[in-house]
């Protein structure tokens, strides 16, 4: 077992079932949860959570009104050209909201599900990320990745050049592209009526005069 065989049969996105019209996903128990959670990803509507001191189920999603109750407040010793800082202050702001545990989710999306380390090649390879279906626990799709850490003789002589070690790796999810979330759930894409985005218009205008004017 080699680190290229892993790379050519291993690597890669595993698809055995895809899911239409998805709102949003269950990402597990978590010890805090932050607004980069959804920051970087908003093609889904809300991601639920389970939260460990509490063991209370959540819904975090993206709202039109920052003056909110629901609203994470941006840290105060973030940057203010941070990207939730500057959504923030233009009328955005992630909700969080305690729901039941009826109301999570049915699809949950996994990390770093697992992995197997062979000390003697150096290699690491496991599951990137797992999506399943929560009802049935139906492995819906993964995506597996290796990591050749270089050797320990190789690593020896590039430190003692360089002071850098050498490694490689396939499998990792990169970009939009690679991310085999978007792939097998399938994002709901809702039409906005035209009335309903002028509506959001004058609502978040409003939010603005009154922040601005106080």
């Amino acid at each position: 077992m080699t680190y290229a065989s892993l790379c050519l049969f291993q690597c890669g996105s595993k698809i055995y079932q895809t899911v239409e019209n998805v709102e949003g996903y269950y990402i597990g128990e978590v010890d805090k949860f932050t607004y980069n959670y959804l920051l970087s990803e908003k093609d889904y509507k809300f991601k639920d959570f389970k939260l460990k001191s509490n063991g209370q189920y959540y819904r975090a999603y993206w709202l039109d009104n920052n003056f909110s109750e629901l609203c994470i407040k941006p840290d105060q010793y973030n940057n203010p050209r941070h990207a939730y800082t500057s959504k923030f202050n233009n009328g955005q702001c992630i909700a969080i909201e305690q729901i039941s545990e009826n109301n999570v989710s049915q699809w949950e999306v996994i990390n770093q599900y697992k992995s197997t380390y062979i000390p003697i090649i150096q290699i690491e390879y496991g599951n990137a990320r797992i999506i399943k279906d929560r009802q049935s626990g139906k492995i819906l799709g993964k995506r597996n990745y290796v990591i050749w850490h270089g050797g320990w003789v190789n690593n020896f002589v590039l430190r003692l050049l360089s002071g850098h070690s050498s490694s490689a790796s396939c499998g990792k999810i990169l970009n939009k592209k690679d991310d085999i979330t978007l792939q097998v759930l399938k994002v709901k894409i809702v039409e906005e009526n035209p009335e309903k985005i002028h509506k959001d218009f004058e609502t978040k205008i409003e939010s603005l005069k009154l922040k601005y004017n106080k």
